[in-house]
């Protein structure tokens, strides 16, 4: 999926990012350190897009969030 946020700048800064689940309220997770550049935009202006491609598209736009949730990401992230 890509994933695009506004920078701080008021660019749109689109970047890859893989989808860590989608849930039953169709909400996409997706995984990123606390420290990073998509957080750091997200901060600034929470409105965004994420769109992808595999069998069929999908394009979405609105709120992101910034959730610190540890049992989230260890139910979703398994380490190499």
């Amino acid at each position: 999926m890509i994933v695009a946020p506004h920078a701080p700048t008021g660019t749109i800064h689109a970047r890859p990012l893989a989808v860590g689940e989608v849930d039953e309220a169709c909400e996409v997770w997706f995984l990123t350190e606390k420290e990073s550049h998509e957080v750091d935009e997200v901060v600034v202006d929470a409105t965004g897009l994420v769109t992808g491609q595999n069998e069929s598209y999908v394009s979405l736009s609105g709120a992101l969030d910034i959730i610190h949730a540890p049992e989230r990401l260890a139910a979703l992230f398994e380490p190499a």
